[in-house]
């Protein structure tokens, strides 16, 4: 899986048209090669508009392997598109908002369900995140007087308020951009670059290793 940096469907499909603008997302995951052939294709349904989003696969020619160019506006396997995740969690972090009180503005139990998962996996990746961010912050600033916001808490849900505002920061110190020269939102920027320092998008489901 490659990663590509586009806040919506409309602009994935004028990315895959445009050979030069793309070539520049093409490095092999597998041997860190440039030179890709378009390879195939396959849908994807979102919710909750039932589109069909098709994605499509890359061949590396140097080894052979094939990969999926997924949209930062989607989530690892997750239906649920940007436009929809988005705004619960920017709610949470930039709002005097619990967790708890998101989850009763539904009455829908499996909604409910929904949330509760996207927030667990979002605050466990949030433990990764958090130092990831401040180094680059670090990296991107002038300033001398760089403060850390990572917290000794036992919210973890708490970190994800930090990981939007240090994402927040990010995109504005280091000019994160779409391919359109449009700022990248919060969320489909921390996607991007959750996937490029773990090789993982973000909201994947987690797997807990064996005691």
């Amino acid at each position: 899986m490659i990663l590509v940096p586009v806040q919506n469907e409309k602009n994935y499909y004028i990315l895959l048209a445009s050979d030069k603008r793309l070539e520049i997302y093409l490095i092999c995951p597998d041997c860190n090669s440039c030179i890709f052939i378009t390879w195939s294709q396959y849908s994807r349904h979102s919710l909750p508009a039932e589109r069909e989003i098709i994605i499509q696969r890359m061949r590396c020619s140097a080894c052979k392997a094939t990969h999926a160019l997924l949209p930062a506006f989607l989530f690892g396997k997750i239906r649920y598109t940007n436009e929809t995740i988005a705004p619960y969690v920017e709610q949470f972090a930039e709002e005097e908002t619990t967790v708890s009180q998101i989850y009763k503005q539904s009455t829908d139990p499996k909604e409910i369900s929904t949330l509760h998962r996207w927030f667990n996996r979002l605050a466990h990746q949030c433990k990764q995140l958090l130092p990831l961010l401040q180094q680059e912050i670090k990296k991107n600033s002038s300033k001398n007087n760089f403060k850390s916001l990572i917290k000794d808490t036992s919210d973890n849900h708490c970190q994800i308020k930090d990981v939007y505002i240090m994402a927040e920061q990010l995109i504005q110190l280091s000019k994160q951009y779409d391919h359109q020269g449009k700022l990248l939102s919060p969320l489909i920027f921390l996607n991007y670059f959750y996937w490029q320092k773990t090789g993982h998008p973000l909201l994947a489901a987690i797997k807990f290793s064996p005691t």
